[in-house]
């Protein structure tokens, strides 16, 4: 299972890259977008209709859900109401690529976790502080490393797997002492994301690339939520006040959006028409599956 990957990309765009892998890299995005009509999701594709509550998403994420990027809000809007279904109260957390740790708090804000374990490739300055309200955390590189599941009945990734080369090995690389049925929730870039996020790790996911990430006989119930279209995307720019429009094949876009106001608010204000009428429009997917996951001798 090993060395394993959902894409043939080799430049990440996590480093300074020269001219000429900027050039590659470009082209490689471009290839994904080419790409997306012809290919075929595994399942079908549900969007992701967002509730954008203001008041509960700020009582329960506090100042990130009002700085947030339009995907990420959204992908916070998804914890709050969406989430829950996946992850019953008193989840035991495994958090890959989990970086300063910040998802402790979110994830327990929204499930009242049991147990929450932290893995990422280094160690953070966070991480001793958050240990104090339960949280645990470990050193490991996903794709390469053996992961000991250690409990946990759930797995969740926000925004990794893309810097991952190795990133279908990541799953076949998980282990228990006895044999367990893991929930998972992870949230990965779409091909059109690169008009927001540009140089941004090894790839985005397209239909291909998703079905090459779960192509694996442990995985089994899967569900596909898109999010994010050209509404958000125009936003995006907006909020960093770098106006770019995109066309559509009836002209300009047509929104509100209020400088003032913040990202995540200017989304509830137009709540009808941020969802993807076509899941090949995205800006981000949430991919949730179960895996069957057996100890290794």
């Amino acid at each position: 299972m090993t060395g394993r990957s959902s894409s043939w990309k080799r430049i990440s765009g996590d480093v300074p890259l020269t001219q000429v892998q900027k050039l590659q890299y470009r082209l490689n995005a471009w290839v994904e977008r080419l790409l997306q009509p012809i290919e075929t999701f595994p399942v079908a594709v549900e969007p992701y209709i967002p509730v954008l509550d203001i008041d509960r998403l700020e009582k329960s994420f506090g100042e990130p859900v009002l700085v947030a990027s339009p995907t990420r809000a959204l992908c916070f809007d998804f914890i709050q109401e969406k989430l829950p279904e996946f992850f019953t109260p008193g989840a035991r957390i495994l958090d890959l690529g989990c970086g300063y740790g910040l998802y402790s708090r979110h994830l327990n804000a929204v499930l009242d976790c049991a147990d929450y374990q932290g893995v990422d490739i280094q160690a953070r300055p966070t991480w001793e502080d958050l240990t104090k309200s339960g949280a645990t955390f470990r050193e490991a590189t996903l794709g390469e490393h053996m992961i000991d599941v250690n409990g946990a009945n759930c797995i969740f990734t926000q925004s990794v797997l893309e810097h991952v080369q190795f990133d279908c090995s990541v799953f076949g690389l998980l282990k228990s002492d006895e044999a367990v049925e893991i929930q998972h929730v992870h949230f990965v870039p779409a091909p059109h994301s690169f008009a927001e996020h540009r140089y941004h790790g090894f790839r985005r996911f397209g239909p291909k690339a998703i079905s090459r990430l779960l192509d694996d006989s442990s995985i089994f119930d899967v569900k596909i939520y898109s999010m994010g279209n050209d509404v958000t995307r125009e936003m995006y720019w907006r909020q960093k006040g770098k106006v770019k429009t995109y066309q559509t094949r009836n002209g300009r876009l047509e929104y509100l959006y209020e400088q003032e106001k913040s990202c995540v608010e200017n989304l509830g204000l137009n709540k009808e028409i941020i969802v993807p009428k076509n899941p090949r429009e995205a800006s981000f997917y949430a991919l949730v599956f179960k895996q069957h996951v057996g100890s290794v001798d």
